[in-house]
């Protein structure tokens, strides 16, 4: 017997721990990872040992940087408009605190991201007087002030910050199952996908929810290391969290219950069973299993949630009321196809999210996963088929809701890498090894050899970000055509503009929104007196031809065009037209 000193902090009683008479028993974390070090080769030159070593950190700092770098680089895009589904996030943390209450009013998301929000916007009203205005005048509710965007630049650039902490978390993960090479492959995916990348730049909740997706795998990890419930706990907190960001990545919780599965001995828990009295059988049961962790791990997991949500407890209905309209929104079960977005998000991450190269890593690492069945393993596995195919059961689909299946897929990526590096330096060493006197070339080929293997493998992914974060650098289409108003329209002129155009304000402008413009006629408008209209593809292509609005808007068109901002080589965003009424 003896007490699990880890577990500090909750009233436990000592628990049974019974070693199997099998030697095939699972070796612990450290045991497994020191086995890992020195399988390959420990000699002074080994790239898996001394060197593995040396350039790891420096490796690393240049694959954060190099993420933090893309991240940042388009931050600022739109400025200073928003772009879509942000103005949950922004809105709910201005009007906690012009309200002072909990409610956050909207939730399409649930709440942590916006908490994290509030101090920020708190401190840029008292210090930079930025308005916290959650409607006005001539905007929707899915728009903001101009002079509100420093706030959601604020929040952009906390989510870019976890989405680069993602990229240092996926690492520990890789290196503790795969080892430091196999962590700087893990780091890399992550710190280049195109979904990590390009939703690092929005205030959306999805990269949130991939780092805490992250960080619950890594405690689960150490949990199955150190044989630890405390850390099976704070891998169950941590998914609370998780799904406190995203709903959805709640399902994250999995990773703890099979921390739990694997640190229990159930070879030798069924052998004590056996040979136990009766009358002590269900107590050893209960003890050696650590049934009060499994109860434990659902109620830990539910105060994250609530902790972060406490709506959840405070106004449930209005929870459920939300939930209803995204399950109609995404046509769960309207389909008639079993899994119908499985194809379109398959097909995302061969083309864009990873790209071929990676992909096909990510494969073959997955194989060899399913392969060794080590219990970390079967967490990565587990969770990543079960939210593949929960966000496949919708027939709405969008890319980044891979968010959250990034780090986990990096870490196959990482061993598919790690043993192509490993064959590829034992290749060199062979057609070397008739030449003995070249042996310090011979380290040094293999060095440079496994160097470039991983540029190969991050190569792809990271051309795909580096035009992504391009894309976003580039003038955004609403800024140029408001410049081109600003420059040319005098103070004060009444103008009707249609949803994702550049938002028109007093005094410089007598701006009105029409969502859809269409619904009127070029009568209807100069009858109010408007003199110029904006129009966005974004909202006029959506009407199909045959569709009595695709006609209306064609009216709408046909107007005398006195600018038109498209997308190309120096802008991004919808196309904008104006035109004279």
């Amino acid at each position: 017997r003896r007490a699990d000193s880890s577990v500090a902090g909750w009233a436990v009683v000592p628990e049974v721990v019974v070693t199997p008479p099998s030697s095939s028993r699972p070796q612990s974390g450290a045991r497994w990872r020191a086995r890992t070090l020195t399988a390959v080769d420990t000699s002074p030159g080994s790239f898996r040992s001394r060197n593995a070593w040396a350039l790891g950190p420096g490796l690393l700092g240049l694959v954060i940087v190099v993420g933090l770098a893309l991240r940042l680089a388009g931050i600022a895009h739109g400025s200073p408009f928003i772009s879509p589904d942000e103005w949950i996030v922004g809105k709910g943390a201005m009007h906690v605190l012009t309200a002072r209450t909990w409610n956050v009013v909207y939730y399409y998301y649930p709440t942590l991201l916006t908490y994290l929000l509030v101090p920020f916007a708190a401190v840029l009203h008292a210090v930079a007087h930025i308005p916290l205005t959650a409607s006005a005048i001539g905007i929707q509710l899915e728009e903001a002030l101009p002079s509100e965007f420093p706030i959601y630049l604020a929040g952009r650039l906390l989510v870019a910050l976890m989405g680069t902490a993602t990229i240092a978390v996926s690492f520990e993960s890789a290196r503790r199952l795969v080892g430091i090479r196999g962590g700087i492959i893990a780091a890399a995916l992550v710190a280049f996908s195109v979904v990590m990348v390009d939703n690092s730049q929005y205030l959306t909740t999805d990269v949130p929810s991939a780092f805490i997706a992250a960080l619950t795998l890594l405690a689960a990890i150490v949990a199955w290391e150190r044989r630890s419930t405390r850390w099976i706990l704070v891998s169950a907190f941590l998914a609370g969290l998780a799904g406190s960001t995203k709903f959805n990545v709640g399902l994250v919780v999995i990773v703890a219950v099979m921390a739990w599965v694997s640190i229990v001995e159930w070879r030798a828990v069924g052998t004590a069973w056996r040979v136990a009295e009766w009358p002590n059988r269900w107590g050893l049961l209960v003890t050696a299993v650590r049934l009060r962790t499994l109860v434990l791990i659902p109620v830990v997991a539910i105060v994250g949630l609530v902790i972060a949500t406490p709506a959840i407890v405070l106004d449930p209905g209005l929870i459920l009321r939300y939930l209803r309209i995204q399950v109609t929104a995404y046509g769960v079960g309207t389909s008639a196809s079993l899994l119908p977005s499985l194809g379109y998000y398959l097909q995302y991450l061969w083309d864009t999210a990873f790209g071929p190269v990676a992909c096909i890593l990510v494969a073959l690492g997955t194989v060899r996963l399913l392969a060794r069945r080590r219990p970390p393993e079967l967490f990565i596995l587990v969770f990543g088929l079960a939210y593949l195919i929960l966000m496949s059961t919708a027939s709405l689909h969008f890319q980044r809701n891979l968010a959250p299946l990034v780090p986990f897929a990096a870490i196959a990526g990482a061993e598919a890498g790690d043993l192509l590096i490993d064959a590829m330096i034992a290749l060199e060493r062979r057609l070397a090894s008739a030449r003995p006197s070249a042996s310090s070339v011979s380290r040094l080929a293999a060095v440079a050899v496994a160097a470039v293997a991983v540029a190969a493998m991050t190569f792809n992914p990271l051309a795909i970000a580096v035009t992504a974060s391009g894309e976003l650098v580039k003038l955004d289409t609403r800024v140029a055509a408001y410049q081109w108003l600003e420059a040319n329209m005098p103070n004060g002129e009444r103008i009707a503009r249609d949803g994702y155009t550049p938002v028109l304000v007093a005094p410089r402008f007598d701006g009105h929104i029409y969502w859809p413009l269409g619904e009127h006629d070029p009568a209807w408008y100069r009858s109010q007196g408007f003199a110029y209209l904006v129009l966005s593809d974004t909202v006029y292509n959506r009407a199909p031809q045959g569709n009595p609005l695709f006609a209306d808007y064609s009216a709408l068109l046909n107007l005398p065009v006195v600018y038109r901002a498209t997308p190309g080589s120096t802008t991004s965003g919808p196309t904008i037209v104006i035109v004279r009424l």
